[in-house]
């Protein structure tokens, strides 16, 4: 599985030309998996991925940010690249916990096939190719 999230990581990058599809950094970028959720059928289905920078990343997972102390910088962050008040940040993390609430109890099942669809497990990086990848990442 390592061999196959190096593949999926490197070809987000590439594909959003090393920067973060949300504000345009190309500083720390971190791939991050989208996903749908499917209530009638409690399916959680992966749709998608996109090249984030680590701060559009940490605030996409605000409750983690939180648990790490980083909750205000996240908001901070939310409010910046929204052009937000502190209000309307407020609403918008507020509404976002309300809906995770509503569906954190449930079993869900969780649907990867998109993986298949996005890369050809032929084209799997090399390791070599990722050491020397890795030194010139930014």
């Amino acid at each position: 599985m390592p061999m196959l999230w190096e593949t999926i990581r490197h070809k987000v990058y590439r594909e959003s030309g090393y920067k973060c599809e949300i504000c345009g950094s190309s500083e720390k970028i971190h791939a991050h998996e989208v996903f749908k959720f499917h209530r009638d059928s409690l399916t959680q289905e992966l749709i998608g991925f996109k090249c984030l920078c680590y701060w559009c990343h940490i605030t996409t997972h605000f409750g983690f940010a939180q648990r790490i102390g980083l909750g205000r910088e996240a908001h901070k962050h939310l409010r910046k690249i929204n052009k937000w008040s502190g209000a309307q940040a407020h609403n918008y993390v507020h509404q976002k916990f309300k809906a995770y609430r509503a569906i954190a109890h449930l079993e869900w099942k969780v649907d990867l096939s998109y993986v298949d669809k996005y890369i050809d497990r032929g084209d799997m990086i090399d390791p070599i190719s990722i050491l020397s990848t890795n030194r010139g990442e930014r």
